[in-house]
């Protein structure tokens, strides 16, 4: 995930802050609940960019086919 990315999931955050019904309990934890799966799809989506981005696999031995079976 690139910083772009991740500035548009603040970005999205705060507009959802600003327009939250204050007075309203549900919609208060509606947005909560939002908030928490857009954190999460964002923390995963950049944990997942940084894993590919460093190729932990070129650091792995190879094994003989022997081995394997």
């Amino acid at each position: 995930m690139t910083s772009i990315a991740l500035k548009d999931t603040l970005d999205t955050a705060l507009a959802m802050l600003r327009t939250v019904d204050s007075t309203d309990v549900n919609t208060m934890f509606d947005c909560l609940v939002e908030l928490e799966l857009l954190a999460r799809d964002a923390v995963a989506d950049h944990s997942v960019a940084e894993l590919l981005h460093t190729n932990p696999m070129f650091m792995q031995e190879e094994l003989p086919l022997s081995t394997a079976a």
